[in-house]
């Protein structure tokens, strides 16, 4: 015959479901002492409210998500930087120090394809395309030239003075680099 703590616990987990399993017994160990992590009934874990999710970003909508492919904020006289491959095109954002101003952006995309964009308010003002060279362009890419280049780009006037450059890249072992001269 089972003890009546037992019994108590058997039927309490019948008519109460969980609720009853609530009030059973500490558990013991082998040598007769009760595990303190059984001695408290358990807590219901209290759930964390659902974070929106990011749009994924088609990297020709314009659009600039916040991930953590997001360089620091540079400022004027700088705007280098290199890389490699990322599954998600990365941002680097750049202070022009005023609007309504043009700057010369030299970029190396070497032989792999990769492309990059410049963005002012989340829009794109200027694009390279894909470039590279036609023998490592794997992906069938419409390739716009090769891998070095420089172009004039214009900012238009606004509050604000900021750019994003974007680069996208989609094969692996691709090497990339760029540099934003800031507006004289």
């Amino acid at each position: 015959m089972k003890s009546l703590p037992t019994r108590l616990a058997i039927g309490l987990a019948v008519a109460g479901g969980a609720a009853g399993m609530l009030l059973a017994p500490a558990v013991a160990n082998a040598d007769g002492t009760k595990d303190p992590k059984y001695q408290q009934p358990p807590t219901a874990q209290k759930q964390q409210p659902k974070q929106k999710q990011q749009p994924k970003s088609n990297d020709d909508d314009g659009a600039a998500p916040l991930n953590n492919k997001r360089a620091p904020l540079e400022r004027c006289p700088g705007g280098v930087a290199s890389g490699g491959y990322n599954v998600q095109p990365s941002y680097y954002p750049f202070e022009l120090g005023k609007s309504g101003s043009s700057f010369l952006f030299e970029y190396n995309a070497y032989q792999v394809p990769d492309k990059f964009d410049i963005l002012y308010q989340g829009k794109v003002i200027a694009s390279t395309g894909w470039r590279g060279l036609q023998n490592e362009n794997k992906n069938n890419h419409p390739l716009t030239g090769i891998g070095q280049d420089s172009m004039m780009v214009s900012v238009p006037k606004g509050k604000s003075a900021q750019i994003e450059v974007r680069v996208t890249t989609d094969i692996d072992g691709t090497e990339w680099n760029f540099k934003v001269n800031c507006p004289r």
